[in-house]
C-alpha cells in the first residue's frame, strides 16, 4: 500500500509539472507571436507613410505633365495650321 501511495503522488506531480511546462511554452509563443505583430505592424505604418508622400510626388508629376501635354497640344495644333495651310516662303 505504501508503494501504491508514493507512485499514485509521483504520478500527480509528474502529470501537475507537465501541465505547468505546457502552460509556460504557449506563453512565450504568444510573447513573440505578439513581438512579430507589433514589428509587422510598423513596418506597414512606415510603407503607409512611404506611399502617402509617394503619391504626392506622383500627384505633382502628373501635374507637370498635364501643363506639359497642354502644351504639346498646342504645337500640335500650330503644326497641324503649317501642314494644311502651308508655310508661306519668300521665293
Amino acid at each position: 500500500m505504501k508503494s501504491y501511495i508514493h507512485g499514485l503522488i509521483t504520478g500527480i506531480v509528474l502529470v501537475f509539472a507537465m501541465f505547468v511546462f505546457m502552460g509556460q511554452t504557449d506563453l512565450e509563443k504568444r510573447q513573440l507571436e505578439r513581438q512579430k505583430n507589433e514589428k509587422k505592424l510598423k513596418e506597414k505604418i512606415m510603407q503607409l507613410k512611404n506611399v502617402k508622400l509617394e503619391n504626392e510626388l506622383l500627384r505633382k508629376i502628373y501635374k507637370r505633365f498635364d501643363e506639359l501635354s497642354k502644351k504639346i497640344d498646342d504645337n500640335n495644333g500650330i503644326l497641324n495650321d503649317i501642314y494644311t495651310d502651308g508655310v508661306p516662303c519668300n521665293n
